[in-house]
């Protein structure tokens, strides 16, 4: 938990088959998205126990994602809704240097994430869009190591809100809002999900990491 921290964030999706205007076929609606967002500044702080005076600790926060989209319009005009789906692989990541002294473990996920999406134009100035989508994962870094919590069944969930406005024919404003959620079932086999009162009983069965975002992108539609 924590105040707000500022990132920079570059999002772009391309239908190359879609560039010239000339065809009318489906595969013009064929695409590729790519994706990398990073936290520009952010630290951690716990309180030394010996000393009970707050110490900071550096911190960094990423994810990126590479992936293949396929859009369907409902008809030919800028009003048109559309719905489409994606699957994305990526990566995000959370660590804090010396993280052992807050007892907080790093994260460093590899995700396969398929995801639906939906455009509404309200107008041809005007577009409310909606994603959500299932995070699969292939690794969770250092949380799920014997010396940390164990082996854990992982599910995770994102979606995103946000509204696109038209500043010129081709230049766009896009206000968006993020929630990623990841929850943790741990098996029992862990450091410090069974021995964090001196015995091997397990005390730890969870965990929960979440996310909350907003950005604000300016972008060109072609």
């Amino acid at each position: 938990k924590g105040v707000p921290v500022a990132g920079v964030m570059v999002d772009a999706t391309i239908y190359p088959l879609a560039i010239s205007h000339k065809r009318s076929d489906m595969l013009k609606n064929l695409g590729f998205n790519v994706m990398v967002d990073k936290v520009v500044s952010i630290k951690s702080q716990f309180r030394d126990p010996a000393t009970m005076q707050p110490v900071e600790l550096a911190t960094s926060m990423q994810r990126y994602s590479l992936g293949a989209v396929f859009r369907y319009p409902f008809n030919k005009s800028a009003t048109s809704p559309i719905i489409g789906a994606s699957l994305n692989f990526g990566g995000q990541s959370f660590t804090i240097a010396n993280n052992a002294s807050a007892d907080i473990p790093n994260v460093s996920y590899t995700v396969i994430d398929p995801m639906v999406f939906f455009k509404y134009p309200v107008s041809e100035k005007l577009t409310f869009n909606v994603d959500v989508g299932v995070m699969l994962f292939a690794d969770t870094g250092e949380i799920q190591t014997t010396n940390s919590y164990g082996a854990a069944s992982v599910t995770g969930f994102e979606g995103e809100v946000s509204a696109d406005y038209m500043v010129t024919k081709n230049l766009f404003a896009r206000a968006a809002f993020r929630f990623e959620t990841i929850g943790f079932k741990f098996s029992g086999n862990g450091m410090k999900s069974n021995m964090r009162d001196a015995d091997m009983a397990q005390d730890v069965f969870g965990a929960r990491d979440t996310y909350l975002g907003g950005a604000l992108t300016f972008g060109y539609a072609y």
